[in-house]
């Protein structure tokens, strides 16, 4: 579970849960598509950040299961 709350807390702050929840879909090879309207596309700040966040989860679960 520790290896997934720095996800999840990057998940619940920022107000972009859905955005962010198809990225990171996008960087598991599953493409989700864009986000409908109202909904707007994620910023390149908050992208760069949750790859980050996203990386470092992947990071953390390899070391755990190897």
């Amino acid at each position: 579970m520790s290896a997934f709350m720095p996800l999840m807390e990057a998940l619940e702050q920022g107000g972009k849960f859905l955005q962010c929840v198809k990225l990171g879909c996008e960087q598991q090879g599953r493409p989700s598509g864009k986000v409908r309207l109202p909904l707007l596309p994620i910023d390149d700040s908050l992208r760069k950040d949750m790859i980050g966040v996203i990386d470092k989860t992947r990071s953390s679960l390899h070391s755990i299961l190897n």
